[in-house]
């Protein structure tokens, strides 16, 4: 499942890989609706990451259960 959050124009969107553990992200600026590619994050996981973005830093966050059980920010 993928998941996405936005800041300003750009749109972050972040999927699990294939292989239905590792992650990836992309980014869509919704002014030119050109994509950026997809970009491998370090990680893995079997569950749905969240994401979500800090509106006073502009930070984005992604939170995920790692393979190890433990959960990862």
């Amino acid at each position: 499942t993928p998941v996405a959050t936005a800041i300003d124009s750009k749109i972050y969107i972040v999927v699990r890989g294939l292989d239905g553990a590792s992650l990836w992200y992309g980014v869509l600026d919704a002014d030119t609706w050109t994509f950026s590619s997809w970009f491998k994050l370090d990680g893995a996981t079997t569950a749905t990451p969240a994401l979500c973005v800090d509106k006073s830093s502009r930070a984005l966050y992604i939170a995920i259960k790692g393979l190890d059980d433990m959960v990862y920010i």
